[in-house]
């Protein structure tokens, strides 16, 4: 409980909105507001947990790993 507490403020911090846990509980997902926002709270992110972006398409979702 307390590692998820911790990166759910390290995220907002970053400048995520609204860091939540999957329904599974086994991943935490976040948003942002668009392309730029997410770019700019990636480089500001302290962590080494490993970050992905995930886009909306006309079919499915899209996934791409963070740099």
């Amino acid at each position: 409980r307390s590692s998820f507490v911790a990166l759910c403020s390290r995220l907002r911090v970053a400048g995520f909105d609204g860091p939540r846990l999957t329904g599974s509980g086994s991943a935490v997902f976040a948003s942002s507001k668009n392309d730029g926002e997410l770019k700019a709270a990636i480089k500001r992110f302290d962590g080494g947990e490993r970050l992905y972006a995930v886009r909306s398409a006309s079919v499915g979702t899209r996934l791409v790993a963070a740099p």
